[in-house]
């Protein structure tokens, strides 16, 4: 019998086989890497999110479970505030910032009770604690103009009229055009400025578009006001129950 050794050799072809295989798993192992981290990465600001959503709800309707996704400071003030119990029409959240287990969240809301409609933004800073986003501070705040095609220039100064004539005839009636800061600046000055503005006439009221985009938009209006040409920058944001002020700031 033949003791030669015996060699078991490779079926021709099989080296560049194997070879190129190794190559396609160092190539797609990385991609399927990176993928699952942002996955991962995504399921954690949906958390983000969904926990924003859920307390701007609570605050809004005046639910306790507000108190829940808060802490600190924040946790107390709804423990002590009025109970709001307005409706929520629409909340759209954005992430600004987020890293492990902190995250600032801007929120627009929109809310009605009976006629009473409002609009408001507020930055949300979360912290991650026990596996749950939660709130430990608030900070009103305010959409940024964004440029892109200007649309409804018409519509938003025949908002800004109505505003003007409503302060000249019902003060409180007037806070319906406004929103955000605006709203709040108008009620809380109420006492100061009721009486005065219903002698002021505010005439010739033209506007020009200076910025804007599909939900926001900046105007320069042009007005006189006892015998003197004044003019101001009108910001306004597209809700859903149209055009609203949130800044008027003379220049």
């Amino acid at each position: 019998m033949n003791n030669q050794s015996q060699h078991c050799y490779l079926p021709e072809g099989s080296k560049p086989k194997t070879k190129n295989t190794i190559i396609m798993v160092f190539i797609i192992l990385p991609i399927l890497l990176i993928a699952c981290l942002g996955y991962i990465s995504q399921s954690k600001t949906n958390e983000c999110h969904k926990a924003a959503k859920e307390f701007i709800s609570y605050v809004i309707e005046g639910s306790g479970n507000a108190q829940e996704l808060s802490l600190g400071a924040v946790r107390h003030n709804l423990s002590k505030s009025a109970v709001p119990e307005f409706t929520v029409i629409n909340i759209d959240t954005k992430v600004l910032n987020r890293s492990k287990d902190h995250a600032v969240v801007m929120v627009t809301s929109q809310s009605q009770k009976g006629d009473i409609f409002h609009l408001g933004w507020h930055k949300l800073f979360m912290i991650r604690t026990e596996n749950q986003w939660k709130v430990y501070r608030i900070q009103e705040a305010e959409p940024v103009i964004t440029a892109g095609r200007i649309e409804g220039v018409d519509d938003a100064l025949a908002v800004l009229k109505k505003y003007v004539e409503a302060l000249n005839e019902d003060y409180e009636q007037a806070a319906a055009y406004l929103a955000g800061r605006a709203r709040s600046s108008h009620l809380y000055m109420e006492e100061v400025f009721k009486n005065q503005l219903t002698e002021m006439k505010f005439e010739n009221i033209t506007a020009a578009p200076v910025s804007g985009g599909r939900n926001t938009l900046l105007l320069q209006v042009n007005y006189q006001m006892d015998n003197r040409n004044l003019s101001s920058l009108v910001s306004f944001y597209r809700s859903s129950k149209g055009w609203m002020i949130y800044d008027i700031s003379q220049i």
